[in-house]
Parts: C-alpha cells; structure tokens; sequence
C-alpha cells in the first residue's frame, strides 16, 4: 500500500482519515436509506443483507477502498480553483465524481468472493450511477470540512 499512500492527492494525504471516513460511512448510509420506490427497496435490502453477513463491512469497505478513492479523484480535485469549494466543484463534476467512485467500487465487486454479496451489488449496480452523482456535492461538502 505504500505505493498508493505515496501518490494520494495532497488534499487526501491531509485528512484525519478517520474522522473523514467515519463521516463518509454515515453519508453512504444516509443515501442508502433515502433511496425510494423499487429501487430503493433493493437498494436498502442489498445493504442490509449485506451488513447483516458482515457487520461493519462498510466502515471497512471505505478504509481499504479510500487510497484508490483518492486517487481516482484526484484529477477532479485537482482541477478546483482558490475561489471554488469541494463541493461547487464535485458538484459542477458529478459525472466524473460518479465515475471515479463507481470504477474503483466496481474492480472491488469484481474480486468478491461471497457469491450473494456479489450478486447484491450487482442487482443495485444499474441504480448507482444517478445516486452516487446526486450524492457528490455531500462528498465534496465533506471533503471542505475536513481539509486543514
């Protein structure tokens, strides 16, 4: 991992990592539980049988995921200009956000070994794109918050 620590945008070498990540399991959690309608419902179901076949999966998840995170964002954060806060800027670039995020949750999905995990994030997976770019000014509101 030490490679990956290494080339971490400068803007997520500085966090308090737990701090930041703590607050990014509640914001996940938060949008899963808003999401409505059928979708929704398997957005919410999925989470739950996940976190029920493994309790703190995702504070977990987001700990070994976040240095590939940071740097799959890093050329969105580095295009933020003095005047511009994490949040006008992730959401101006949700798309990109949205991709960065979802391709490294995807190459994560991808080496799961429990099949009905697999198979959960799979079933939402179609749903994700919309959600997690309606969710990236929250990522970026979260970002400003813990900058130093």
């Amino acid at each position: 991992m030490q490679s990956d620590e290494a080339s971490l945008p400068d803007v997520f070498a500085r966090l308090d990592r737990d701090a930041f990540l703590a607050d990014a399991a509640r914001l996940v959690e938060e949008e899963v539980l808003a999401q409505t309608g059928v979708a929704g419902f398997a957005i919410r179901g999925a989470y739950r049988l996940v976190a029920g076949l493994r309790p703190g999966f995702l504070a977990d998840a987001l700990r070994q995921l976040y240095p590939a995170f940071a740097v799959r964002l890093g050329e969105t954060v580095a295009r933020k200009t003095a005047a511009q806060s994490y949040e006008d800027l992730f959401a101006a670039e949700r798309a990109q956000v949205a991709t960065a995020l979802l391709a490294v949750a995807d190459a994560r999905a991808a080496r799961i070994q429990l099949r009905a995990v697999r198979a959960a994030y799979e079933k939402i997976r179609r749903h994700a794109e919309e959600s997690v770019r309606r969710a990236a000014p929250r990522l970026g509101a979260l970002l400003d918050r813990h900058v130093r």
